[in-house]
């Protein structure tokens, strides 16, 4: 009889696991800004390279960690906008897993305060009425201004011209001053302010004396003429 044998030799199994992967990046970046994202990749034998891309071009390549690629945004990219990173892992059997990450460009925040003025009588009586403006201007647009007095707020005024009146209390000392400030606030929350000051007067003497003269109906040639006047004033009489 005859017999016969048979060898053979079991070789490793074939790596055919894709390799993981997870890209680290900002969701949000301004025109001009330069971002980095990083890839966060492990495979069960080793990984090779990462590839990155950005908008499915620009291809760059890292071999050791960190697998990072710097991203520029274009300086005039219009809010809205989205910027694709694409990045590929691969091991030494060519097996690839892929990741993406999606940044958005956002305005620029408008850090910019208003620019305001304020025009303030420079002299009122009191219980007299004033009226206070201001002329306020900012590239993003003028939310409101309002007016304040002693910490108080007087009005808000939405829109130019920027103004409002104030009554002078009637008690107010001859001598004192008001300060008044305006505050100029924009859309995005900015705000700027100035202030004047009011001198307090007193109230101007408009009404005239009363007067009565007093005169002899008859007077001799050559005689004297007497006469005499009875005056009065709200304040005081200076002179007849």
């Amino acid at each position: 009889s005859a017999s016969s044998t048979t060898s053979a030799v079991v070789g490793p199994a074939a790596d055919r696991a894709p390799p993981r992967l997870t890209l680290v990046a900002p969701t949000e970046a301004l025109p001009g800004a330069r971002v980095d994202v990083t890839a966060e990749a492990e495979d069960n034998v080793g990984v090779s390279s990462v590839t990155f891309e950005v908008n499915g071009a620009d291809p760059t390549q890292a071999t050791t960690q960190p697998y990072r690629r710097a991203v520029l945004i274009p300086t005039l990219a219009a809010p809205g906008t989205r910027v694709t990173v694409t990045a590929t892992a691969r091991d030494a059997a060519n097996n690839a897993g892929s990741s993406q990450a999606t940044i958005t460009i956002v305005a620029a925040p408008d850090l910019t305060a208003p620019s305001v003025g304020i025009t303030v009588p420079t002299q009122a009586a009191p219980g007299t009425t004033v009226r206070l403006s201001a002329v306020a201007n900012d590239a993003g647009g003028v939310r409101s201004v309002s007016f304040a007095t002693a910490g108080q707020t007087i009005a808000t005024d939405p829109s130019s011209p920027f103004e409002a009146t104030f009554v002078v209390p009637p008690n107010t000392p001859v001598g004192a001053s008001l300060t008044f400030v305006a505050r100029a606030t924009d859309f995005a929350g900015n705000s700027a302010e100035q202030s004047g000051v009011l001198t307090i007067v007193a109230t101007p003497d408009t009404t005239a004396p009363t007067v009565t003269l007093t005169a002899p109906t008859q007077v001799r040639a050559a005689g004297v003429l007497r006469l005499s006047a009875t005056a009065a004033d709200d304040v005081a009489v200076a002179s007849v």
